[in-house]
């Protein structure tokens, strides 16, 4: 019995802890994307009014509470979206993602970029509560989509990747709260 006890003791400890948890989600403390070794760098919640509409996490090669450092550094980073709202229309999802460019770029880096921000746009179903979008970024390589697993698609440019993480980290972010959860503030 007491080795029984101690045997599963043992693989209790063995087995990861998530590194954070938000609304019920966990995100690990660390990930490989691409090869690379991510650390998380903080998770929030997205909200909207008052609707939770998804838990968030960025991984990043080492922890930065420095969006403006992050952003000008391009690293390799990874953003995981679970989807806790119970439909968000493809419409109300490229409506928020032109809507984050446009706040966070200029017009000049807005039309340099609209081509690619389209098809990143063409790239979306309706999401539903318990999808999991992951969005990666490898510098050169460009920004890679997938849902559940399964990929939507990639758009090339490591300029397209810093805008689009602009859109959760820049000046005039989607979310304040968000953007100082996944800062891990």
């Amino acid at each position: 019995m007491r080795k029984t006890l101690l045997l599963l003791l043992g693989l209790c400890l063995a087995a990861p802890l998530p590194a954070a948890t938000v609304a019920g989600i966990d995100f690990p403390d660390r990930i490989e994307s691409a090869g690379t070794a991510l650390q998380l760098n903080g998770a929030g919640l997205r909200r909207k009014f008052f609707f939770k509409v998804y838990a968030a996490a960025l991984y990043l090669p080492q922890r930065q509470h420095d969006a403006t450092a992050i952003l000008a550094s391009d690293p390799p980073w990874r953003v995981e979206m679970h989807i806790i709202h119970s439909e968000i229309s493809a419409a109300k999802i490229n409506r928020a993602w032109r809507e984050g460019f446009e706040k966070n770029q200029d017009g000049a880096t807005l039309a340099r970029l609209a081509a690619r921000l389209e098809r990143f746009q063409q790239l979306f179903p309706d999401l539903r509560e318990g999808n999991r979008l992951v969005i990666e970024h490898q510098p050169g390589q460009g920004v890679r989509v997938t849902l559940d697993g399964r990929l939507l698609g990639e758009i090339g440019g490591d300029d397209f990747a810093r805008a689009l993480l602009a859109v959760w980290l820049g000046p005039r972010p989607a979310d304040d709260d968000l953007k100082a959860a996944l800062l891990g503030q």
